[in-house]
């Protein structure tokens, strides 16, 4: 495992921001979308992961009443399979309990890798459609 900083992400890294996302996504979001979200700091966080000041891992996650989203999770190529995605997943977790959450949800593909990787983070399925998962993690701890 490579422990990595995680850390609240702003414009400042925006061309890093973009970068990441356009190496981790078969769609990638425009530049103005990630401009705006990174303004919206109250419902939006884009925590990254950095390794010896650069990044190369990023989660976003929107809190909404009391269920936090992951809306992405990417890992630059050659940083994958040493734990950063759940370092940051984890990391998005403690924040959306911090901020009064009682679950965290998120999506995936169906895809054996990531029901794998989610299934040990503590999600369980709670919808598959088309190809696609949606998972859910208590967060209150009940």
């Amino acid at each position: 495992m490579l422990l990595v900083e995680i850390t609240d992400l702003d414009l400042d890294r925006m061309g890093e921001i973009v970068e990441l996302m356009e190496e981790c996504s078969d769609e990638p979001w425009p530049e103005e979308t990630i401009r705006e979200d990174l303004l919206e700091r109250d419902e939006l966080l884009y925590a990254g992961a950095l390794w010896r000041g650069r990044l190369v891992g990023l989660a976003v996650l929107e809190l909404e009443g009391l269920v936090g989203k992951v809306l992405f999770v990417g890992v630059r190529g050659d940083y994958r399979r040493r734990g950063i995605g759940s370092q940051l997943v984890l990391a998005c977790a403690e924040v959306a309990r911090a901020r009064g959450c009682l679950s965290l949800a998120c999506r995936s593909r169906d895809e054996e890798g990531l029901r794998a990787f989610y299934s040990l983070l503590g999600f369980k399925v709670v919808e598959r459609e088309e190809g696609r998962l949606r998972w859910a993690m208590d967060l209150s701890g009940g």
